[in-house]
């Protein structure tokens, strides 16, 4: 080996070394390793998603809400910003109700209620098979709720 490539490769060695050693005192300083770049939650019923960068690297990832928390560790490789981010869509997410009371109306003596649930998927049902469905209800609105519970009472009456 010639001299010149002996210093050429000691010059690359010592660059190596040096930006090991920055990437070593970033991940201290910051803690991150990966970062929220974009947050997609256009359809507010919808569960968000995200792109993911890898900190330093053009590398992005494209993960759902769920697919991010379903990993226990996951959370320790983002900055405090983005998990309390997470943290407030997942609880947003959580809290939505998972059907929407879209319409009512009287048909052959009964009312029925015509109901959304979050993949847009419709369907019609009397309020009293309605107000029997314990699971549904949970799912409903506060507002939803009480809307066919008025209706059910008054139906009754």
């Amino acid at each position: 080996m010639s001299d010149k490539n002996i210093f050429n490769f000691h010059g690359f060695g010592k660059w190596l070394i040096e930006q090991y050693r920055m990437i070593q005192v970033h991940q201290r300083q910051n803690d991150a390793i990966l970062r929220i770049v974009e947050v997609n939650h256009e359809n507010k019923r919808a569960e968000p998603t995200f792109k993911i960068q890898l900190v330093g690297k053009n590398y992005f990832v494209e993960k759902s809400l769920t697919e991010i928390l379903s990993h226990p560790n996951i959370l320790e490789a983002f900055s405090r910003k983005d998990v309390e981010t997470l943290v407030r869509l997942q609880t947003q997410w959580e809290l939505m109700p998972k059907v929407t009371l879209k319409a009512h109306y009287s048909k052959d003596g009964s009312t029925k209620v015509v109901l959304e649930d979050a993949k847009g998927k419709s369907m019609t049902e009397t309020v009293e098979n309605l107000g029997k469905n314990k699971e549904l209800l949970k799912n409903l609105s506060a507002k939803d709720a009480y809307l066919l519970g008025f209706l059910n009472g008054s139906e009754e009456s």
